[in-house]
């Protein structure tokens, strides 16, 4: 991690810790923070954080809920704590009793 990036997280407040995570060639962390993020809203209302990608402004963030209805919630509780929420798309996937994948489909929402 370069200085300049370690030298801001360090001046943050709510920042705890950092480390870097094997990402094949890319540059990526684990922060944590103390404070609420998206992600820790996400996972208030059941989500698992698959990625997160966070730039000034912006946050692109991968989740999986375990049902297509608990995603208007999440986003619900995304829009209560910052400026408006899109979603990009939604994949499903539909699992046999048994837990194995069967089908899987896509769709975008705005």
């Amino acid at each position: 991690m370069s200085r300049n990036v370690v030298d801001t997280l360090d001046s943050h407040p709510s920042f705890r810790a950092w480390r870097a995570i094997d990402g094949g060639g890319q540059a990526d962390y684990h922060v944590t923070l103390d404070d609420d993020t998206p992600e820790s809203h996400l996972g208030s209302v059941g989500a698992l954080v698959r990625s997160s990608c966070v730039t000034p402004g912006h946050a692109a963030i991968s989740f999986e809920l375990g049902s297509r209805e608990y995603l208007q919630p999440a986003v619900d509780r995304l829009n209560e704590h910052y400026a408006p929420v899109t979603v990009r798309s939604v994949v499903a996937e539909t699992r046999d009793r048994s837990g194995a994948r069967r089908a899987r489909a896509s769709t975008s929402t705005r």
